[in-house]
């Protein structure tokens, strides 16, 4: 069973819903929207930069790598999968040469070669699945029903999107170039609920160079949210986790609360477990009385939430199976 998932202490307003009501959240933590940091190129700036602001205040972005870029520099490849944690800093397949793939043996050899390296730099299991990005302004002679039913078998990956609904691509330093120029792009995502991500190059140096201090105002800006628990920022591949898990997932109610405040949840997914891991949001109304939070018991592992104006929202682990609530006064 994977580590135990933290409650999610958001505030909620009163809800007219009848009690026992269960539904799979939008977003994690029943955010109204999710927003993903990219950083490109594997630009030594974001390595020097972005890593350390990343980490300071918590928000997770994902690396796109090109090996064959620094494969010369062995040193540089370990200092790059030793900082990968998967909880903060993740790595990303960005082909192994950035030159584009002219026939599907080419597509095998450039994905193929940079997610051996990365797996098993990071020591990710045969299916684990990574992040992958198209490098710009490169020919890409595969088809879309290639990648995703062969190639993206071979090598489990899943293609970041870039271009959101309104048809924009946000690039660092180009179309956004101070933190503040990014509010109206997370107001939107909010008001939408939409998914959407910025494309950093280097952060304080390198190419298309967004100033580090206005990166670091950008990620206190995603803290403000986060806490607020209107956004959730993640790494690319657990936000599209997230939605394949939603998007094939139910939850019915085996059993209401009855009068010692128990119930019983029925959770069925169509992922795999051992690729499709982020912990789904499951949001609860409860019965009115005394009751000031919620244990959540699904296998072994056992979650208190609190209980916010008769409601309560939890993480679980994407498995099909049986979750029980037992409300606590």
């Amino acid at each position: 069973m994977k580590k135990l998932f933290g409650a999610i202490a958001l505030t909620v307003a009163a809800t007219s819903m009848a009690f026992g009501t269960t539904t799979i959240a939008k977003w994690q933590g029943d955010a109204k929207g999710a927003f993903a940091m990219y950083y490109d190129d594997g630009c030594y700036s974001a390595m020097t930069y972005a890593t350390t602001t990343l980490k300071k205040y918590n928000i997770p972005g994902t690396f796109y790598l090109c090996i064959g870029w620094i494969a010369h520099k062995p040193d540089v490849v370990k200092q790059w999968c030793d900082m990968a944690d998967n909880k903060i800093i993740f790595l990303g397949n960005h082909t192994y040469n950035h030159n584009g793939v002219e026939n599907y043996e080419k597509a095998i050899e450039e994905i193929g070669k940079n997610d051996k390296v990365i797996r098993e730099g990071i020591g990710l299991g045969p299916k684990g699945l990574i992040s992958f990005a198209q490098p710009g302004v490169v020919t890409w002679n595969i088809t879309p029903e290639q990648e995703k039913n062969d190639i993206f078998v071979k090598f489990p990956s899943i293609r970041r999107p870039t271009i959101n609904k309104f048809g924009i691509e946000n690039v660092g330093a180009r179309t956004h170039k101070t933190a503040a120029d990014f509010i109206p792009t997370l107001d939107k995502i909010e008001e939408h609920g939409i998914f959407d991500s910025v494309i950093f190059h280097g952060i304080g140096g390198d190419w298309f160079n967004f100033p580090a201090d206005e990166h670091e105002k950008l990620c206190e800006e995603l803290v403000r949210r986060k806490l607020k628990g209107t956004l959730w920022t993640d790494a690319t591949i657990n936000i599209q986790k997230y939605i394949a898990e939603r998007d094939g997932a139910t939850v019915k109610v085996v059993s209401d609360f009855n009068e010692k405040g128990q119930a019983e949840l029925e959770l069925t997914v169509t992922t795999d477990p051992e690729s499709y891991d982020t912990p789904l949001t499951l949001v609860t109304t409860v019965p009115e009385g005394d009751w000031k939070g919620c244990r959540i018991y699904q296998d072994k592992t056992v979650t208190a939430v609190p209980n916010y104006n008769g409601v309560v929202k939890y993480n679980v682990f994407p498995k099909s199976g049986t979750i029980k609530l037992e409300l606590v006064k």
